[in-house]
């Protein structure tokens, strides 16, 4: 029960911000790049819908970027080292996951957000 009120009291750590914006996800195991939408970000992560359902699994790392300023291209310079810490099942034909940052966040996002 301990462990339960931790991973709540984790995962509520940072303020979160209502924000969409597009953004693009890299699987590190594949290269695919997955397209979406961040719902909510806060310094530790971000809500992320997806456009379309993925094989994503909490635990896998990733690279995300986001168009904070509404750029068209994602360079690589902005992406981020990241990890999935969840995976909410699929509802109207989008999946949410909630994705924590491993690295530090690029100068830009961190103005943003």
């Amino acid at each position: 029960m301990t462990r339960s009120i931790t991973q709540n009291q984790d995962r509520r750590r940072y303020v979160r911000h209502k924000v969409e914006a597009p953004c693009k996800i890299i699987e590190a195991k594949t290269g695919r790049a997955i397209p979406g939408i961040t719902r909510d970000v806060s310094l530790g992560g971000l809500l992320v819908a997806l456009r379309t359902p993925q094989e994503l699994h909490a635990g896998d790392t990733i690279r995300i970027g986001v168009a904070w300023r509404g750029q068209a291209v994602i360079d690589e310079l902005s992406m981020t080292d990241a990890r999935v810490t969840r995976v909410f099942p699929p509802f109207n034909g989008q999946q949410t996951v909630a994705i924590q940052r491993i690295t530090e966040v690029p100068m830009p996002a961190r103005v943003a957000a």
